[in-house]
């Protein structure tokens, strides 16, 4: 697949994928942003949305405790932020558009993903470099393998 070099590409990449490569998309863009997890539930629920054999209940089980995270660590507009806290929130969006039990969205959870680093950074992390080129790179290898070496470890 030829390089993908801007975000219009990207998504037009990933809107072209069916259900089971979105899945994998989604989940490799959580993966990507997974050093930022704190709570172990959503590493639990990131390992089964990287599993290609967790059943159907095991991930509509991981989908309600990831969509249960993002909303304790929602935060408020006008409040106080705690920008670790939104980072795992948005951590966990990306998550549950990857195991999402109708449609995943690979193209919501890469914006998902990028958030969560933008909270990091301004936490005062220096955040994960590269993350959109990451991104790019690993949806242009999904046309031969979607999982390839674009996975990160853990």
């Amino acid at each position: 697949m030829a390089d993908i070099t801007s975000d219009q590409q990207l998504r037009a990449v990933l809107e072209q994928l069916p259900a089971a490569s979105q899945r994998t998309m989604a989940a490799i863009f959580a993966d990507q942003v997974g050093s930022l997890i704190r709570d172990p539930r959503l590493r639990d629920a990131l390992r089964t949305a990287l599993d290609h054999g967790t059943g159907e209940q095991e991930r509509r089980e991981a989908y309600h405790r990831a969509r249960s995270i993002a909303t304790e660590n929602y935060t408020a507009c006008g409040q106080n932020v705690d920008w670790r806290q939104q980072a795992e929130h948005f951590v966990a969006a990306a998550c549950v558009n990857a195991l999402a039990p109708d449609r995943p969205d690979a193209w919501k959870a890469a914006i998902h993903a990028r958030m969560a680093d933008n909270c990091m950074q301004l936490a005062g992390d220096d955040g994960i470099p590269d993350l959109p080129v990451k991104q790019y790179r690993a949806a242009a290898a999904s046309g031969s393998d979607p999982v390839g070496d674009q996975r990160p470890a853990g």
